[in-house]
């Protein structure tokens, strides 16, 4: 009885994706957007907490008093909605702590990035580096050093296991790490459109969208547990598609957020420069960059392509807007602009 050497290879790639690619990310958000450490372990503890022993002590209670398995739809309904409310609840509950002190979207890239990647070192990473384990100490020979200790129960489980790496086909032990990269993703968006339930104004309601959201992504995972879908592949084409939903609910909610941001800061310079004479040291007047201005906020409200690179000329250190605040006695007031601006431009 031998566990094929690509099982064992699949396994051992499946682990890498499952801790690496955290570990990538986390390294890629800090250097892009200076995201920080704390975030994201506040998005391991959301899932340690609010997943793990919360969510999990209700499962307990209720599968402890019905038989919900029996029931396939309800089993279902009540599957998909606990996971999104206790999760995206733990994201509106510790992104409201977490808005204190830290902003910026990189904030919300990393609690994803914690979430999703302590789920997959937890529920992947650790459950493949066992099997790769076992199915060694299977190939060498030297499993009887193990089993050979239990009885009853504990050694139907262990032979039971052996038995499903020795027949598995290797190609699904890869499976299980592609799927880890789709749920990282999903984890990164889901937790994007709850950042801007917390940080965005009048955007509450995008918490509740994250939860249904989520509920529709675990439908065909919950349909699995109960059997009604059984090809693997079909669960992943859905859950590929599911992805690839939420990435784009997530990039035009952070575009139209960014364009509302930047959008509200031209207009409080346009109150300024209402109120503001041309600088001597400034290459623009004032009447010259309300202009630049005024079309810009113009092209943002039709949808239409900015000149990015002009703007950020415009509000530089000692470029033409910078002059002119100083000059006209708001220049604390434009440094909190600009940051805002080039956080989002």
């Amino acid at each position: 009885m031998q566990v094929p050497t690509l099982s064992i290879v699949f396994m051992a790639i499946s682990v890498i994706i499952s801790i690496g690619i955290p570990i990538v990310l986390f390294i890629v958000f800090r250097k892009k957007y200076n995201a920080k450490f704390l975030p994201m372990i506040f998005g391991i503890g959301g899932f340690i907490i609010f997943v793990l022993v919360l969510e999990q002590s209700i499962h307990s209670i209720v599968f402890g008093n019905f038989a919900l398995k029996k029931m396939p739809v309800v089993y279902i309904i009540y599957g998909i909605f606990m996971a999104g409310i206790f999760e995206e609840t733990a994201r509106f509950i510790l992104f409201n702590i977490l808005k204190k002190r830290y902003n910026g979207i990189g904030t919300g890239l990393v609690y994803g990035v914690g979430h999703g990647g302590i789920e997959a070192i937890l529920l992947a990473g650790l459950p493949m580096i066992n099997a790769i384990i076992i199915s060694v100490m299977v190939n060498m020979g030297t499993i009887e050093t193990i089993t050979g200790k239990l009885q009853g129960k504990i050694l139907e489980q262990a032979n039971s296991q052996i038995s499903a790496l020795v027949t598995t086909a290797p190609y699904l032990f890869l499976v299980g790490g592609v799927e880890r990269i789709f749920a990282i993703v999903i984890q990164i968006s889901l937790s994007i459109i709850v950042f801007y339930a917390v940080y965005g104004k009048n955007k509450k309601w995008l918490f509740p969208l994250a939860i249904i959201l989520h509920a529709i992504i675990d439908i065909p995972a919950a349909a699995t547990q109960i059997g009604l879908l059984k090809n693997v592949l079909l669960v992943e084409g859905l859950v590929c598609l599911s992805t690839i939903l939420v990435i784009i609910i997530a990039k035009k909610i952070h575009e139209k957020n960014n364009n509302d941001e930047l959008i509200e800061q031209l207009e409080k310079t346009l109150v300024y420069l209402n109120i503001s004479k041309d600088s001597a040291y400034a290459h623009m007047t004032v009447s010259e960059i309300k202009e630049l201005i005024i079309y810009s906020i113009n092209s943002l409200k039709n949808n239409e392509a900015i000149d990015i690179v002009q703007l950020k000329l415009a509000y530089a250190p000692t470029g033409d807007i910078q002059d002119t605040s100083i000059d006209n006695g708001w220049g604390d007031d434009f440094l909190n602009i600009a940051a805002k601006i080039d956080r989002v431009l």
